[in-house]
């Protein structure tokens, strides 16, 4: 064996010894060894790498690091329409819709037993950015945003960069596979804090970030921002002719010699070999498990369930999130959905929802899509933190302090589970910095049992009919001037209003909000009361 060869055995050795851990490490959460010594069998595949180009492959792990800068992003049409499901908000919708699907599913000539012991699969709705996966011939050939739902932008060279997507895949099939780009709560706070020191914005959510940083025409800045990913769903998949041994036992299956193609689903999944021990076979990782799987097929079909559908995509390599769960009743399904209401804040990705699919392929095909959405699925939305709604009115509190709160009188909207009819505005300094007026369209946020608050305007659908609002000049409870917390006061023994009912300029509920800045009602008077 000469020097050269010597050298290209190693670069084949280090790209799959580089190749398991990345997979150990970015989709089973199984790493064996430390980032120190990952990163130094990376740095040696680099540079042996660059200093041989004539054993470049596209599929390396090398291609991961970025460095590729484009001028524009290239228009991509997409193979298979991107949808997207409709949503419901509350157990009284999802039961409607559970209706509205059985009674399709009986005109389609199924019976509800039909359905299965598993009615639905029932997954976490993550709150990244769709990607769309085009692999040709078992390799990563594009990978696209979703766009308009037809037209999106290729953005492979960026998508190479996140560790626990494959580059390659068991067999040589060409599939496409749908997911969601994220970003890490750990990440953002570190990004943004380097952001903020260099003067830039920050990026107001994991889903910005994972959407500006997808979209980055240096792919270099895209590799050091960590995003991740998951897989859930297979749009199409062909099979080629098969070229290893195919077991005696199944010596008759249709798929001997031949090629299965389709626009859903996979061949029925087996369980039998341990994720954690799969790069233990000589080969490409999962080559013969993959292989085992499409031969143990009796027929041309593929999978029968939503979940063969998830555990194959697991088997291919992808990082499949495996916080679902099979649900034989929408009771079942409430109970999940209330589960991840209490808990969805203790995950390091953003979560919006969950996403309700009829588990059984054929009567996923009977049911069909509508012109946007599948029928098949629902998404089931968390409550909302953050909505828009109008400001109808201003009007002032006085807390128990004396301070004046301005609290917007809103057109009622439900935002975290609850209707909200007031938001504060905190004081005369944030309503200038907002410059909220009356008639505005606003967004307003609440998280846990925080106090409903404005944080921004839409400035753009204004109509030049919206008011400005002034703070007054006399207290709205006893008529005094007010003055300002932080400006000097007479000696004269003063006393702060103090309202101990619950009033204020339009009925003005004490006790609302404060603030340093807040005017103060000043009075020598003793505090009103309602005796």
């Amino acid at each position: 064996m000469n020097s050269k060869e010597m050298i290209q055995q190693r670069i084949e050795k280090l790209r799959k010894e580089v190749d398991k851990h990345r997979y150990l490490y970015h989709v089973l959460d199984k790493p064996e060894i430390d980032d120190s010594v990952y990163d130094s069998l990376l740095d040696e595949l680099i540079k042996l790498e660059k200093e041989n180009p004539e054993f470049h492959s596209a599929t390396s792990p090398s291609q991961r690091v970025g460095g590729e800068i484009l001028d524009k992003f290239s228009k991509v049409k997409h193979t298979v329409k991107q949808w997207s499901f409709d949503d419901v908000f509350d157990f009284e919708e999802l039961k409607k819709w559970e209706e509205k699907i059985d009674k399709m599913a009986i005109k389609n000539n199924f019976e509800l037993s039909d359905y299965g012991e598993i009615k639905y699969c029932v997954e976490l709705k993550i709150d990244g950015l769709k990607v769309i996966l085009n692999y040709k011939e078992g390799r990563l050939a594009q990978g696209a945003t979703r766009g308009d739902g037809e037209i999106g932008e290729d953005v492979t060279s960026n998508i190479k960069t996140i560790k626990s997507i494959p580059l390659e895949l068991p067999e040589k099939i060409d599939l496409i596979a749908v997911g969601e780009i994220w970003l890490g709560k750990n990440e953002l706070e570190k990004i943004n804090k380097e952001r903020e020191s260099q003067g830039e914005a920050k990026f107001a959510n994991t889903r910005n970030a994972a959407a500006g940083s997808i979209r980055q025409l240096d792919s270099a800045v895209v590799a050091k921002r960590k995003l991740d990913s998951f897989i859930y769903d297979i749009e199409k998949m062909e099979i080629p002719n098969t070229q290893y041994p195919i077991p005696n036992e199944i010596q008759n299956s249709k798929l001997k010699n031949n090629s299965v193609s389709s626009l859903r689903g996979t061949p029925k999944q087996s369980s039998t070999l341990d994720d954690s021990k799969m790069f233990e076979i000589t080969g490409s990782p999962r080559k013969f498990r993959v292989q085992n799987l499409l031969a143990k097929t009796k027929d041309a079909s593929l999978p029968k369930s939503q979940i063969d559908e998830l555990e194959l995509l697991k088997n291919f390599g992808f990082k499949v999130n495996l916080n679902y769960r099979k649900c034989k009743s929408i009771e079942e399904i409430e109970e999940f959905y209330q589960e991840w209401v209490n808990k969805k804040d203790n995950e390091n990705y953003e979560l919006d929802g969950i996403v309700i699919k009829v588990n059984a392929k054929k009567i996923q095909d009977a049911l069909g899509y509508t012109g946007k959405s599948p029928r098949w699925g629902v998404a089931y939305k968390f409550p909302a933190q953050r909505v828009t709604t109008v400001i109808e009115d201003i009007f002032v509190q006085v807390g128990r302090t004396g301070a004046l709160t301005p609290v917007a009188h809103l057109r009622p909207v439900r935002v975290a589970g609850s209707v909200v009819s007031r938001a504060t505005l905190h004081n005369e300094d944030e309503i200038n910095r907002l410059d909220a007026r009356i008639g505005d369209t606003v967004v307003i946020q609440k998280a846990g049992d925080v106090i409903p608050e404005v944080v921004s305007v839409v400035k753009n659908l204004r109509t030049g009919k919206e008011k400005k609002f002034k703070m007054p000049d006399v207290c709205p409870i006893c008529g005094s001037i007010v003055k300002r917390e932080n400006i000097s006061i007479s000696s004269s023994p003063l006393t702060a209003c103090r309202p101990s009912f619950s009033g204020g300029a339009r009925g003005g509920q004490a006790g609302v909000g404060n603030s340093e800045r807040n005017p103060l009602c000043l009075t020598t008077s003793p505090p009103l009361s309602t005796k």
